[in-house]
């Protein structure tokens, strides 16, 4: 859940800034209110996926320490990136 949050967020970012730019560049009220919307939704989703994404880590590694180890060897790497 929380490496699928963390790209839906970095997506939604990447989108609000071109959007706000394009907006910018071609002087669009509407593509300014696109922008707008989907800098809510994007911070939204950052405060869902971090809070979530956090209590799942800490929940899984306290009653699953095993598979916790198990996951963290596979996916160390993309971990430590996101």
């Amino acid at each position: 859940m929380h490496l699928v949050f963390v790209n839906v967020i970095i997506g939604a970012t990447v989108l609000t800034v071109i959007t706000r730019y394009l907006a910018y560049r071609r002087n669009d009220a509407g593509l300014e209110t696109t922008a707008r919307d989907m800098f809510r939704l994007m911070v939204v989703s950052e405060l869902f996926g971090g809070v979530w994404g956090t209590i799942l880590t800490v929940f899984m590694a306290g009653l699953f320490p095993s598979m916790t180890a198990i996951f963290m060897r596979t996916y160390f790497y993309p971990v430590a990136i996101a």
